[in-house]
């Protein structure tokens, strides 16, 4: 699999970066991701928001990056956000 490296030189910086333990409430799609085989998923990295778009409100896609302890790529997803 991809490490943490890998995926730095491949596609950048993340903007956000989501660490288990730490509330990811407003983030339902990650919440989910966290839960769903509890103690592996380590970390999530999001590509892609809205707020560049302030204080307008369009629709948009988010990509994730999911790492395990080894700091290896365990899941990746994307989701489609609008109000």
């Amino acid at each position: 699999g991809m490490s943490v490296d890998d995926v730095e030189s491949l596609i950048g910086q993340p903007i956000q970066v989501y660490q288990r333990g730490v509330s990811v409430a407003l983030r339902e799609d990650l919440d989910k991701v966290f839960q769903q085989v509890p103690g592996v998923v380590q970390s999530c990295w999001q590509y892609g928001s809205d707020g560049a778009a302030w204080p307008l409100d369009f629709a948009w896609l988010s990509y994730n990056v999911c790492f395990d302890s080894a700091d290896q790529v365990i899941e990746t997803g994307a989701a489609i956000y609008h109000n």
